[in-house]
């Protein structure tokens, strides 16, 4: 067993495996940010729609390419591209369902001050901790049915957030979420829809440009947790 590294060191590290492809990484933001907008300016669904399916879909293909990739890179011997792509795309479904976990919730939540409100919100916020590993484990996990790669994933995440060192890494990343959503709501409401009419365009912007950093630096997070195992 290894000691852990520092938070610091951690993000360093995940900035390095990010810059390693970083044309890859930011053409995923750029198709990510054009699936949203296209949708959007078609009208065809209603706006909380629309980000709901940016945050249950094309986000979490694009965390998928990078949980993949970063993990790869981490290795001392790293495979070629196409074996990558095959594991992301076989796996991609369980990503997606593990990220609809609690954004359906957050979604259903009640926005609201009463009681009931807060104890939604806060019951959606330790499960997105508990999960907060569950998407890297999905890609990386060893050789498994389709049919128990979703169920391994969430206990191997789970059990890894119960953990004090997972525990509270979780949580910082939970508090950086919750500053990305923030900075894209505040963004949405100072520039409203003045850009082509879109509602969610600032926020849109934000996620794209975020999502694989923040996929690099929880793949590095969670891949050396497993190193204290």
């Amino acid at each position: 067993m290894t000691p852990p590294a520092t938070f610091t060191a951690l993000a360093m590290r995940a900035a390095r495996l990010y810059a390693r492809r970083w044309p890859l990484y930011l053409l995923c933001a750029v198709v990510a940010f054009a699936a949203n907008t296209g949708i959007d300016l078609s009208r065809a669904l209603d706006p909380r729609l629309l980000d709901l399916l940016g945050s249950i879909v094309i986000l979490p293909t694009v965390g998928a390419i990078v949980y993949g990739f970063v993990a790869n890179d981490s290795l001392e011997a790293p495979l070629l591209a196409r074996p990558v792509w095959e594991r992301v795309a076989e796996r991609l479904w369980a990503v997606i369902a593990i990220d609809a976990i609690p954004t359906l919730l957050s979604f259903l939540t009640p926005e609201t001050e009463s009681l009931l409100g807060i104890l939604s919100m806060t019951s959606v916020l330790i499960l997105t901790a508990l999960l907060m590993y569950a998407d890297v484990q999905a890609i990386v996990a060893p050789e498994t049915s389709a049919t128990l790669i979703l169920q391994q994933s969430i206990l191997a995440s789970a059990r890894t957030a119960l953990t004090r060192l997972g525990y509270l890494r979780a949580m910082v990343l939970v508090l950086a979420q919750i500053g990305i959503t923030a900075a894209g709501i505040y963004l949405n409401a100072a520039v409203g829809p003045r850009v082509l009419g879109l509602p969610f365009f600032a926020s849109t912007v934000v996620f794209a440009v975020v999502v694989g950093p923040f996929a690099a630096l929880v793949t590095t997070i969670y891949l050396d947790l497993g190193k204290q195992k």
